[in-house]
């Protein structure tokens, strides 16, 4: 990787942004599942479950538009990490997003 100056201190930034779905896409928090189907997101599974069964596995209503459409297939607390490197009180330096598992603390 690059090798940054000993001289210099830098700020490593990650926060962690909503579940993100197979396409990227956000999951929306509170989502109301299908008409006659118990809720099932919470916060513990990232608002991905599957209320109706779905044979393709669980899934959630997205934020945005996904694939042309208003929800996407994803798994339980593939939360997304958003990582933003700077010197102190500089500009960006570096900037990036990182999938895995993460455990969601309140």
């Amino acid at each position: 990787g690059p090798v940054l100056p000993g001289s210099q201190v830098y700020e490593a930034r990650v926060s962690p942004n909503l579940l993100t779905t197979w396409s990227g896409c956000r999951c929306k928090i509170g989502w109301e599942p299908p008409q006659g189907k118990a809720p099932c997101g919470s916060r513990d599974n990232g608002y991905c479950c599957n209320p109706n069964g779905d044979s393709a596995g669980p899934w959630c209503n997205t934020v945005e538009p996904c694939r042309g459409e208003g929800w996407d297939h994803c798994e339980p607390r593939r939360v997304g990490m958003s990582l933003d490197v700077r010197a102190p009180n500089g500009p960006l330096l570096a900037s990036g997003h990182l999938l895995g598992d993460f455990t969601l603390e309140s």
